[in-house]
């Protein structure tokens, strides 16, 4: 008689999530939790934030990105909670008025939420994703179709499983890419450009 050996549980990813109390970071969120990862919700509303979190039993965090000083302390409480992150989403993003909008931080309103908010978290964790050799997803911020949203719900849930190549930079772009020099491929439907580049330790 052969023994078998019950292969270990996986121990839980940490997955933080911006723009993760509504819309299509809260879907991805809920997609992720029913995997047993543990997950970190973090957005704009108070309210939202709270009840997607009660509703998963994650922990939130508030944070507005159009105010750089937000994502700052964002990133201080981070650093202290979570030792190590194993993917962050940067998924927070919207398409301001046509008027323009110039945020406390002197920037385009637009510019500053989509860019360079997630941009400068992403700095400032680095320590914490460089521990777990973690993944950065950033997904292109547009209006997209209820189609569009589908697919990519599906793609940030397949670019954060845990065979995923680790210490890599990942684009998702609900629209087809022009032009890049970076390598791209399909994921459920979307483009995608992948950097593999460690996080600086």
């Amino acid at each position: 008689m052969v023994a078998t050996m019950n292969k270990p549980p996986r121990a839980p990813r940490l997955i933080m999530i911006t723009g993760g109390s509504d819309g299509i970071g809260a879907a991805a969120a809920r997609a992720l939790a029913r995997r047993g990862d543990r997950i970190v919700i973090v957005g704009r509303s108070p309210d939202k934030t709270r009840a997607i979190a009660a509703e998963l039993g994650a922990d939130s965090h508030v944070a507005d990105f159009a105010d750089l000083g937000q994502v700052r302390e964002l990133a201080a409480e981070a650093s202290r909670r979570y030792p190590r992150i194993d993917v962050l989403v940067n998924n927070a993003g919207l398409i301001a008025g046509p008027e323009r909008t110039v945020t406390t931080d002197g920037h385009e309103l637009t510019f500053q939420v989509n860019h360079l908010a997630p941009f400068l978290l992403t700095a400032l964790l680095r320590e914490q994703l460089s521990a777990a050799g973690g993944r950065v997803i950033t997904r292109n911020p547009g209006a997209v179709s209820s189609s569009a949203s589908v697919m990519l719900v599906s793609a940030l849930v397949t670019l954060a499983r845990p065979t995923a190549e680790p210490d890599s930079q990942v684009t998702v772009c609900a629209e087809p890419l022009i032009s890049t020099s970076s390598p791209t491929r399909r994921d459920g439907g979307l483009d995608t450009v992948t950097r593999r580049r460690p996080f600086p330790r």
